[in-house]
């Protein structure tokens, strides 16, 4: 374990720093010919045991100019067992912020929605697929949230 963050639990939840860039394979490309990597964007994401994928409002994967990898049916509460959602999948770099340090989450493929707006706190849910790497520990009535990795 080599970092830990603790927060309050805000009407959004255990809400954390979260950067996404480029995935090393494309940075790696770019940089091979002569193309600037873009910068990877910070934003707030809310730590969901319920989600088994993390989720990053598209606009974010525009701003980075990446195209998704394929398209996956994804269900949700909300959608009929016969009429999956459909989610763009996309291979990104993630990286949790402790400390005003990025700790990189490698290996992970990324869905994306248009359901984040810029007014919202939180333009990201981090699921268990990151979540399963880390020791995450929820204290509702202290309103408290560890989380170490």
């Amino acid at each position: 374990m080599g970092a830990l963050i603790q927060g309050q639990i805000t009407a959004e939840g255990a809400v954390v720093d979260l950067l996404v860039g480029v995935s090393d394979r494309r940075a790696e490309l770019l940089r091979r010919h002569n193309f600037p990597v873009p910068p990877a964007v910070p934003l707030r994401a809310v730590l969901d045991s319920g989600s088994a994928v993390t989720v990053v409002g598209l606009s974010i994967f525009q701003q980075l100019g990446v195209e998704a990898l394929n398209a996956v049916p994804i269900a949700t509460p909300s959608t009929p067992r016969d009429d999956p959602h459909y989610a763009l999948v996309f291979d990104a770099s993630l990286a949790l912020v402790a400390n005003g340090r990025p700790h990189a989450i490698p290996g992970i493929r990324v869905l994306a929605t248009d359901q984040f707006d810029a007014r919202d706190r939180a333009g990201a849910i981090v699921g268990t697929d990151v979540l399963n790497r880390c020791h995450f520990l929820y204290l509702g009535p202290e309103r408290t949230f560890s989380l170490g990795f």
